[in-house]
């Protein structure tokens, strides 16, 4: 047998009994290699035993006036080892070979040479041998009594041409076999997708006709598909969209779903692929956060404390009206700014300084010092908070800020008026004890002035000490005005 490398061609019965001839059980080698003329003209390949037909024919030949090369073969085996070293381009074969015998002769053949065309030659006027022949590959048949060069360059260019014709046909035949199972394939392969898809998938023809369900579909909607199929989508849909329905599922229960539809080709028509999405939970869930947002985000509002989000840049990201209040801004004037435009140099040194040694990434209580937009001091505690990724890098501070300008203003009225009071209280001891002392110094100068005087009494103005007396008693009269004061 020839050595062959291009398509391998699995045997299709009606086929191949009809262009080749082969049974139904047969599978064969389908080679197509070209152009079946040669550039020298056509090779024919004649397999014949009896020596006066092989001169017959090649007179034949030689006045069609064709433009060939033959080759000769007296039996079937020799042919074929022959065909295996020359490129022919059609055979003439004689049915009753010495190694071979009537139809069993071309079949035998066809099964070992496929790629050209063969015609038959019969030994009588044999239509019904012919016609079989036909059926079994052969192009022509051509009873050897009747043939002439004319007849046999028309049967060797028909029978060329038919044959090419033919293996175009076979090869056409063969792709859109190759088409239909790979499209039967892949229809397959969609089928078992949909049919194992978690979603809810339905196909639909042009008018909302229900072509397919998947299980899941049968569940949402709680109906067999013996009942969906064929039934109408009450539904609209929208080709390559989104929409959501909502609808009564299993055990009355509200099912919002979320409906998705493409277009595709469906046994060979133009179908919708509608699949459908169970999103009630997600449903039920988002309008839980959206109502806890709104909660937190009212507390947040009306809470009588400021709160201050500063992201790692130190920009300023959220602040509640409290916030704006305290420092007498609007909410959207301090949105974006940086947390030191609303401190004076000294507090935002003292910020920087903070951040520089990482304190904003751990739960930290400050006092701070902001600037109101007046330019008057606020004083504040704060409560930070820092905010981390998955990744525990730092992405933004949470501050409470409280406003303490008035407990400090307080605080200080009230240390000035304890320094006040501790003043008093200091002057009044002084006081009391000078009015001790001056009691004591009082009975002293009594003392003193009454022995002055009696002395005074018992010295005359001229005697010794009588000065010194009196100045003793006028000194002690000044002690005595000093102690009054």
């Amino acid at each position: 047998m020839r050595a062959h490398q291009d398509i391998v061609l699995p045997y299709s019965g009606a086929l191949h009994r009809d262009v080749f001839g082969l049974n139904d059980q047969a599978f064969v080698t389908l080679f197509l290699i070209g152009n079946s003329m040669s550039e020298k003209g056509i090779c024919i390949l004649l397999i014949e035993n009896g020596m006066s037909d092989k001169r017959l024919i090649e007179e034949m030949l030689n006045m069609s006036g064709l433009d060939f090369r033959l080759e000769k073969a007296d039996d079937l085996e020799s042919a074929i080892k022959l065909f295996g070293e020359c490129r022919c381009d059609i055979i003439l074969l004689d049915l009753n070979l010495p190694d071979s015998m009537g139809l069993d002769t071309l079949r035998s053949l066809r099964l070992e040479i496929c790629d050209v065309p063969v015609i038959v030659l019969t030994d009588h006027e044999d239509d019904q041998s012919g016609i079989e022949a036909l059926h079994c590959g052969a192009q022509d048949f051509l009873p050897k009594n009747q043939l002439n060069f004319e007849l046999l360059k028309r049967s060797l260019k028909y029978s060329i041409e038919r044959f090419s014709i033919y293996l175009d046909l076979s090869t056409k035949i063969i792709e859109l076999h190759a088409s239909e199972t790979e499209l039967r394939s892949r229809e397959a392969r969609f089928r078992n997708l949909i049919s194992s898809n978690a979603d809810a998938m339905l196909v639909l023809d042009e008018h909302n006709i229900i072509l397919f369900v998947n299980p899941a579909a049968e569940k949402m909607l709680s109906k067999k598909r013996e009942l969906l199929v064929g039934s109408r989508f009450p539904y609209k849909v929208v080709l390559n969209s989104t929409v959501e329905i909502e609808f009564n599922g299993s055990s009355n229960r509200h099912v919002v779903a979320e409906v998705r539809t493409v277009e595709i080709e469906w046994e060979e028509r133009t179908s919708c692929l509608v699949s459908l999405r169970d999103i009630t939970q997600r449903k039920i869930a988002q309008k839980s956060l959206a109502e806890s947002e709104e909660k937190y985000r009212f507390l947040v509002e009306n809470i009588q404390e400021g709160v201050l989000v500063v992201d790692c840049g130190s920009n300023t990201t959220y602040v509640n009206a409290k916030m704006a209040e305290m420092l007498g801004y609007e909410v959207e004037d301090m949105i974006g700014k940086k947390l030191f435009d609303f401190m004076d140099d000294e507090q935002s040194g003292r910020v920087r300084a903070l951040i520089e040694r990482g304190e904003q990434k751990a739960d930290k209580n400050y006092n701070f010092e902001f600037r109101h937009s007046d330019g008057r001091k606020i004083y504040t505690h704060m409560s930070v908070s820092p905010v981390m990724d998955e990744n525990g890098n730092y992405l933004c501070a949470i501050a409470g800020v409280i406003d303490v300008s008035d407990r400090i203003r307080y605080q200080k009225e009230k240390d000035a008026l304890q320094q006040q009071l501790l003043h008093s209280q200091k002057m009044e001891a002084v006081g009391l004890l000078s009015g001790g002392i001056a009691h004591d110094f009082n009975n002293m100068l009594a003392v003193i002035m009454g022995n002055a005087k009696l002395a005074l009494r018992h010295l005359k103005e001229n005697d010794t000490g009588h000065f010194e007396m009196k100045e003793i008693m006028n000194a002690a009269e000044r002690a005595k005005d000093l102690t009054m004061k």
